[in-house]
């Protein structure tokens, strides 16, 4: 039986062998899908036969959709829908100069939106940043990766949010991952009102109000998988309708152009908020830079106590005491200087003597120091001199002359 009109809805996702059947089936045929989206799933054993990388290996991962759009097919028969009526005029900004090239255009309902107030101020556009944290990415046996430090912070997100935003609206999370998903755990203990979380294929077509996208990935390497397909993430970021909220490590998105792209988007057009400042946070730890330890303020430093019969000393000489003593400096300290700064070297009468006098004090002063050494230091071969280790012999006393008196 052959239809007047047969229609394809999400034509996008269908790959050739479903789609030719498909407009033998009506007179007139249209496909109706973004080939800028989610592209059709293609298994690994269909692509066996086929040496990658060649023009053969990339038409068979494509749409007929999107074969057909490249094609030489007339203008008439392509009708681009550029007026959109989902996404706030800041998300809507963002997603068309990232993936349309800027061509799409805002409808009136979406121009009446409100930005929500996130973080002190109304934002439609927040990232999430969880660079620096300790808890990173982690791969499972069957490939699949989870972020238990993403898993905190989506669950804070969205008390904060349920707290601070009006019950009307609808919350999604995307996660990018199965895994992650799985680790959410029950969603439905987070938010008492209508919440969805999923992985983006599932959310093809979906729309809400508030949208929490999850990156997942967090790694030193800048390794994003099969995040660096931008059919993806031109899915994640066209689903909200008021705000958007993104959780991702900047400093492994950038490795990868697009994401940078719609990281330096939120950062003109929104707003960097670090993964600590999220209300509620706790699992994870920051890495903090290596230096030296911080020393202990003013108010935090002990002050001396004075015990039971002793007067409490003023707090000049408590600080005197409790600052360092510091030694001039060498080149600036000549022989005869004071050591310590305020003190002064006085000569017997009490007054100080002028700086030339000084030098010529310390330098007399050295030379019998020098002298009184010299004399204590006995000479090699003078009698009286015993080398070795045996004790030296007392000194014999030199016989004194007899004098005898004589008598008259």
């Amino acid at each position: 039986e052959q239809y007047t009109y047969a229609f394809l809805d999400e034509a996008n996702k269908a790959r050739a062998e479903e789609t030719i059947p498909f407009i033998g089936l009506g007179q007139r045929v249209v496909l109706i899908g973004d080939h800028h989206q989610l592209p059709p799933v293609v298994e690994e054993e269909d692509l066996s036969g086929l040496k990658r990388g060649t023009a053969e290996w990339h038409l068979a991962r494509k749409s007929y959709f999107e074969v057909l759009w490249e094609s030489e097919l007339p203008p008439v028969n392509k009708i681009r829908l550029e007026v959109q009526h989902r996404m706030h005029p800041a998300i809507r900004h963002l997603v068309s100069q990232r993936f349309y090239r800027g061509s799409l255009r805002d409808g009136d309902a979406v121009k009446q939106y409100q930005r929500l107030k996130l973080f002190g101020q109304h934002r439609s556009l927040v990232w999430i940043d969880s660079a620096g944290a300790d808890v990173r990415e982690v791969r499972t046996g069957n490939g699949s990766i989870y972020n238990v430090n993403h898993v905190n912070i989506c669950r804070a997100i969205v008390r904060m949010l349920d707290e601070r935003s009006d019950p009307e609206l609808n919350i999604a999370l995307i996660g990018m991952y199965r895994e992650q998903v799985r680790r959410y755990g029950n969603p439905r203990q987070w938010t008492s009102r209508d919440f969805r979380a999923d992985t983006v294929d599932a959310f093809e077509g979906a729309e809400a109000d508030i949208v929490i996208v999850d990156l997942v990935r967090s790694n030193p390497r800048g390794m994003v998988g099969f995040l660096e397909v931008h059919n993806r993430i031109n899915v994640a970021m066209s689903r909200a309708k008021r705000l958007l909220i993104v959780v991702g490590d900047s400093q492994t998105v950038r490795s990868n152009r697009v994401l940078r792209q719609v990281f330096e988007g939120f950062r003109r057009s929104g707003a960097i908020i670090p993964w600590h400042r999220v209300p509620g946070i706790a699992g994870g730890k920051r890495t903090r830079r290596r230096g030296r330890a911080a020393r202990p303020s003013a108010q935090n430093q002990v002050q001396p106590q004075a015990t039971q019969g002793e007067s409490p000393e003023s707090t000049d000489e408590q600080a005197q005491r409790s600052s360092p003593r510091r030694l001039p400096r060498l080149r600036a300290w000549t022989p005869g200087d004071p050591l310590l700064p305020g003190a002064e070297v006085s000569d017997s009468n009490g007054t100080s003597p002028p700086n030339g006098a000084r030098a010529q004090q310390g330098d007399a002063e050295t030379r019998r120091r020098r002298h009184r050494r010299r004399r204590r230091r006995p000479r090699q071969g003078q009698a009286g001199t015993v080398t070795g280790d045996s004790p030296a012999p007392d000194p014999q006393p030199e016989p004194r002359p007899e004098v005898h008196e004589e008598s008259d």
